[in-house]
């Protein structure tokens, strides 16, 4: 796996990868404080949401670890059953906007030429 920071920057390596992770960018209704368009400040409480399907090998103790490391945040996993269920549900957001996906949404690779079409939304 790999973690894309930008998505109009995709390298050969990243197409070579079997599933990236993207952070969607404007997710943040579920960090706390800071102004609107700001996000929070610094050690408010934050909740991320990582949206992923199938066994993607996180488990809730790397999530326990993550969390002990920042106190902070608390990440919320969410696990759709297969990748047609996510994929659909990442589609029909994107279209609508983005409003509700998760904060990291996890993809393949093979999903990138369709969600290029939706370059604002993601960072």
């Amino acid at each position: 796996m790999q973690f894309i920071r930008s998505f109009g920057r995709i390298s050969a390596t990243t197409a070579g990868t079997a599933v990236a992770v993207l952070a969607l960018a404007g997710c943040g209704g579920s960090a706390g404080g800071g102004s609107a368009g700001e996000g929070p400040a610094e050690g408010d409480p934050i909740t991320l949401t990582v949206a992923t399907f199938n066994d993607f090998g996180y488990t809730q103790d790397l999530f326990d670890k993550y969390t002990e490391e920042h106190p902070n945040i608390t990440v919320e996993p969410i696990t759709a059953a297969g990748a047609d269920d996510a994929r659909t549900n990442l589609t029909t957001k994107l279209a609508a906007g983005g409003e509700g996906l998760a904060d990291i949404e996890a993809i393949e690779v093979d999903w990138i030429s369709e969600l290029a079409q939706y370059p604002d939304l993601f960072t």
